[in-house]
């Protein structure tokens, strides 16, 4: 993509490029800081974006705008591998849109708007998961486009419930009494797949032909092959994620991928991702009760995953282990180059984890 420049203010645009990543924690601290108190704020590191844009699979799309070579705005987006209904496709997932809060009444939203558009009718898909500021922001700029808008409900269980309460006194759900020791007791005593459960450093070459038989009918994933799962997890230079996998026989019947988080005074352990064939609900329950134990044994306050709403049977057995369903913590928005197919309307067939978002 060509550099556009401005004859009355030094601004020009172009694709990332290595140099432009010493800039961006700055801007990073700038746009997150106007927001008032925002608890999600972290400074990060520049490992960190170039980690997110420059070492992620696919083609780099993501763009810098600068003003007397002072980097004002940018759009992060990562082009990676999506199965939507019967194939695999090169979608668009737009992570990032930040302006400098001193530019924002100049040609930068502008500028990002000119260059997404094109992509949204380019690839097969363009999504997001949105806070309430970029939200604002992209139905502003792309609401002709953006055919879905589904809140993604958290489903949680408290696993440390003396300390949770110290910091949540008003909370009101199901089972609020158990105590880590009952959820002990409650994971000694379910069932097994037969499996054999283990920690392990990352995925290995198996994890594809897991992937193949897995997503046999799944309407809209992100591809979990080894490429993938090994940016995304073994990479990140912020976060420390822990593989857990599920063999029979020596062969990979299924995977969880979690990480801890320290969050307003509790411990919280995330189920990042998960992968189990259809129809092999057991196997997710194996590597559940196994995750759990693990969080129990690192003082985990509060356990989370996204699910969508759904009775299926992954639902029923976050249920048996007294998970229990809390308001939508992100917002997901998709824009898809057939906007009437009934299949893709409905959201509810949609495969969406925590570690698909770059909130986690």
């Amino acid at each position: 993509m060509s550099s556009k420049a401005n004859t009355k203010r030094n601004v020009e645009s172009r694709l990332i490029e290595e140099q432009d990543i010493d800039q961006l924690p700055a801007l990073h601290a700038a746009v997150w800081k106007s927001q008032e108190d925002d608890p999600d704020f972290h400074e990060m590191p520049e490992e960190y974006f170039k980690w997110k844009y420059l070492d992620c699979p696919g083609k780099r799309y993501s763009l810098s705008i600068f003003d007397s070579g002072k980097l004002i705005g940018f759009c992060g987006v990562q082009n990676l591998k999506n199965t939507i209904m019967d194939g695999n496709y090169s979608c668009v997932h737009l992570t990032d849109m930040m302006i400098d809060p001193t530019h924002r009444k100049m040609l930068a939203w502008k500028r990002i708007a000119s260059h997404l558009k094109p992509y949204l009718f380019a690839t097969n898909m363009i999504y997001g998961y949105t806070n309430k500021h970029s939200y604002r922001g992209i139905t502003t700029l792309f609401k002709k486009v953006l055919v879905c808008n589904a809140g993604l409900p958290i489903y949680s269980v408290i696993l440390n419930a003396g300390n949770y309460l110290k910091r949540k006194k008003s909370i009101k759900v199901p089972g609020l009494n158990l105590s880590s020791m009952i959820h002990k007791l409650a994971i000694k005593v379910r069932s097994d797949s037969g499996c054999e459960i283990s920690e392990v450093a990352g995925p290995t070459e198996d994890y594809e032909e897991l992937w193949k038989r897995a997503s046999t009918d799944l309407v809209w994933a992100l591809v979990k092959d080894q490429e993938y799962l090994s940016w995304r997890f073994n990479s990140c230079p912020v976060e420390k994620y822990r593989f857990f996998e599920a063999r029979k026989g020596g062969e990979l019947q299924g995977f969880m991928v979690t990480c801890l988080k320290e969050d307003r005074g509790y411990r919280r352990g995330i189920i990042a991702d998960w992968l189990v064939p259809p129809g092999k609900a057991d196997i997710f329950k194996s590597l559940l009760k196994h995750v759990l134990a693990s969080f129990i044994a690192d003082n985990v306050d509060l356990a989370t995953l996204w699910l969508k709403d759904r009775e299926d049977e992954v639902g029923k057995i976050l249920k048996s282990f007294f998970f229990f369903k809390r308001k939508p913590e992100k917002t997901f928005l998709i824009s898809y180059e057939k906007p009437d197919d009934p299949v893709l309307s409905d959201f509810g067939n949609f495969f969406v984890h925590m570690g698909d978002s770059d909130h986690v």
